[in-house]
Protein backbone atom coordinates (compact mmCIF):
# COMPACT_ATOMS: atom_id res chain seq x y z
CA UNK A 1 0.00 0.00 0.00
CA UNK A 2 2.91 2.24 0.82
CA UNK A 3 3.88 1.42 -2.52
CA UNK A 4 1.50 2.23 -4.49
CA UNK A 5 1.12 5.79 -2.63
CA UNK A 6 4.61 7.11 -2.78
CA UNK A 7 4.10 5.80 -7.24
CA UNK A 8 0.51 8.16 -6.93
CA UNK A 9 2.20 10.89 -5.29
CA UNK A 10 5.28 10.85 -7.93
CA UNK A 11 2.79 10.25 -10.74
CA UNK A 12 1.22 13.58 -10.04
CA UNK A 13 3.92 15.63 -9.37
CA UNK A 14 5.09 14.65 -12.61
CA UNK A 15 1.98 15.93 -13.92
CA UNK A 16 2.36 19.03 -12.44
CA UNK A 17 5.59 19.71 -13.70
CA UNK A 18 4.21 19.15 -17.43
CA UNK A 19 1.69 21.44 -16.92
CA UNK A 20 3.12 23.88 -14.15
CA UNK A 21 6.56 24.58 -15.15
CA UNK A 22 7.25 26.59 -18.04
CA UNK A 23 7.60 30.50 -19.10
CA UNK A 24 5.74 31.74 -22.35
CA UNK A 25 7.57 31.88 -24.99
CA UNK A 26 6.06 34.52 -27.73
CA UNK A 27 5.28 33.39 -31.18
CA UNK A 28 8.18 34.89 -32.77
CA UNK A 29 10.94 33.93 -30.56
CA UNK A 30 9.46 30.18 -30.75
CA UNK A 31 10.68 29.79 -34.90
CA UNK A 32 10.92 26.41 -35.92
CA UNK A 33 13.93 24.39 -35.85
CA UNK A 34 15.28 20.54 -36.28
CA UNK A 35 16.30 18.56 -33.55
CA UNK A 36 19.30 17.52 -34.59
CA UNK A 37 19.95 13.39 -34.67
CA UNK A 38 22.27 13.55 -31.59
CA UNK A 39 19.47 14.75 -29.56
CA UNK A 40 16.68 12.31 -30.77
CA UNK A 41 15.96 9.03 -29.85
CA UNK A 42 15.53 7.20 -26.46
CA UNK A 43 16.86 8.85 -22.95
CA UNK A 44 17.21 7.47 -19.79
CA UNK A 45 16.99 8.80 -16.20
CA UNK A 46 17.47 7.51 -12.76
CA UNK A 47 14.78 9.13 -10.58
CA UNK A 48 16.22 7.45 -7.56
CA UNK A 49 15.53 4.51 -4.72
CA UNK A 50 13.00 3.82 -2.60
CA UNK A 51 13.23 0.66 -0.04
CA UNK A 52 10.00 -1.08 0.93
CA UNK A 53 10.50 -4.64 2.99
CA UNK A 54 14.17 -4.97 2.26
CA UNK A 55 13.38 -4.09 -1.23
CA UNK A 56 14.80 -1.56 -3.53
CA UNK A 57 12.99 -0.26 -6.22
CA UNK A 58 14.80 1.68 -8.28
CA UNK A 59 12.85 4.55 -10.69
CA UNK A 60 13.71 5.30 -14.11
CA UNK A 61 12.19 7.30 -16.70
CA UNK A 62 12.82 6.63 -20.57
CA UNK A 63 12.74 10.01 -22.68
CA UNK A 64 12.21 9.81 -26.61
CA UNK A 65 12.50 12.80 -28.52
CA UNK A 66 11.56 12.60 -32.34
CA UNK A 67 11.00 15.99 -34.37
CA UNK A 68 7.68 16.84 -33.21
CA UNK A 69 7.12 14.91 -29.85
CA UNK A 70 8.37 14.17 -26.47
CA UNK A 71 7.37 10.45 -25.04
CA UNK A 72 7.81 9.68 -21.56
CA UNK A 73 7.48 6.27 -19.85
CA UNK A 74 7.64 6.44 -15.78
CA UNK A 75 9.50 2.61 -15.27
CA UNK A 76 10.29 0.79 -11.76
CA UNK A 77 12.53 -2.33 -11.46
CA UNK A 78 14.14 -4.10 -8.78
CA UNK A 79 17.58 -4.64 -10.34
CA UNK A 80 20.38 -2.24 -9.14
CA UNK A 81 21.31 -2.62 -12.52
CA UNK A 82 18.57 -1.10 -13.71
CA UNK A 83 17.35 -4.17 -16.02
CA UNK A 84 13.78 -5.41 -16.44
CA UNK A 85 12.52 -2.06 -15.98
CA UNK A 86 8.39 -2.51 -15.93
CA UNK A 87 6.56 0.36 -17.51
CA UNK A 88 4.20 2.33 -15.09
CA UNK A 89 2.44 5.19 -16.92
CA UNK A 90 3.20 6.93 -20.38
CA UNK A 91 2.77 10.81 -21.70
CA UNK A 92 3.26 12.63 -24.89
CA UNK A 93 3.56 16.20 -25.97
CA UNK A 94 3.54 17.75 -28.92
CA UNK A 95 6.66 20.31 -29.24
CA UNK A 96 9.22 22.40 -31.34
CA UNK A 97 12.42 23.29 -30.56
CA UNK A 98 14.28 26.68 -30.78
CA UNK A 99 18.15 26.83 -30.97
CA UNK A 100 20.47 29.17 -28.94
CA UNK A 101 23.86 29.95 -29.15
CA UNK A 102 25.08 31.29 -25.58
CA UNK A 103 28.02 33.70 -25.60
CA UNK A 104 30.54 30.97 -25.59
CA UNK A 105 29.12 29.01 -28.33
CA UNK A 106 27.37 26.21 -27.32
CA UNK A 107 24.41 25.33 -28.74
CA UNK A 108 21.12 24.49 -26.94
CA UNK A 109 17.98 23.65 -27.71
CA UNK A 110 14.75 25.08 -26.33
CA UNK A 111 11.88 22.44 -26.00
CA UNK A 112 8.29 24.38 -26.13
CA UNK A 113 5.01 22.78 -25.96
CA UNK A 114 3.00 23.24 -28.85
CA UNK A 115 -0.54 23.87 -27.55
CA UNK A 116 0.35 26.74 -25.49
CA UNK A 117 3.84 27.87 -26.51
CA UNK A 118 5.50 27.15 -23.05
CA UNK A 119 8.92 26.59 -22.42
CA UNK A 120 9.10 22.72 -20.52
CA UNK A 121 12.82 23.09 -20.98
CA UNK A 122 16.69 23.40 -22.60
CA UNK A 123 18.31 20.56 -24.11
CA UNK A 124 21.89 20.03 -24.74
CA UNK A 125 24.69 17.93 -25.07
CA UNK A 126 27.28 17.10 -21.98
CA UNK A 127 29.91 14.85 -21.15
CA UNK A 128 29.38 13.23 -17.58
CA UNK A 129 32.11 10.67 -16.09
CA UNK A 130 29.87 7.42 -14.77
CA UNK A 131 32.31 5.27 -12.95
CA UNK A 132 35.44 7.05 -14.39
CA UNK A 133 34.50 6.68 -17.95
CA UNK A 134 33.35 9.82 -20.38
CA UNK A 135 29.91 9.33 -21.40
CA UNK A 136 27.89 11.82 -23.55
CA UNK A 137 24.75 12.98 -21.66
CA UNK A 138 21.82 14.61 -22.26
CA UNK A 139 21.38 18.02 -20.07
CA UNK A 140 17.76 19.13 -19.52
CA UNK A 141 17.12 22.17 -17.14
CA UNK A 142 14.54 25.24 -16.72
CA UNK A 143 17.92 26.60 -18.47
CA UNK A 144 21.02 25.79 -20.07
CA UNK A 145 23.07 25.99 -16.94
CA UNK A 146 20.97 26.09 -13.61
CA UNK A 147 20.97 22.96 -12.20
CA UNK A 148 20.73 20.62 -15.14
CA UNK A 149 19.63 17.04 -15.01
CA UNK A 150 21.36 14.35 -16.75
CA UNK A 151 19.81 11.66 -19.19
CA UNK A 152 21.94 8.79 -21.06
CA UNK A 153 21.51 6.63 -23.78
CA UNK A 154 21.22 3.12 -21.22
CA UNK A 155 19.78 3.32 -18.05
CA UNK A 156 22.32 4.80 -15.36
CA UNK A 157 22.29 4.68 -11.67
CA UNK A 158 23.79 8.06 -11.45
CA UNK A 159 22.97 11.76 -10.65
CA UNK A 160 19.14 11.31 -9.64
CA UNK A 161 16.56 13.26 -10.63
CA UNK A 162 15.00 16.08 -8.32
CA UNK A 163 11.21 15.07 -7.93
CA UNK A 164 10.33 18.41 -10.40
CA UNK A 165 12.65 17.44 -12.81
CA UNK A 166 10.91 14.31 -13.19
CA UNK A 167 10.30 13.06 -17.11
CA UNK A 168 9.08 16.82 -18.29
Amino acid sequence: MKMKFWLTLALFLVSLGFVGMGTPVSAQAASRTALPSAYRGTWYGYLGTTPHHHVNYYYTCQVAYSAKKVSTVLGITTSSKLTDITPQSEMQEQVTYQRRVNKRGRVSYNVIRKKDNLLMGVLRLATVKVKGVPKTALSWGPDAGDDPVYAFRTPVRRAPWEIYYWCV
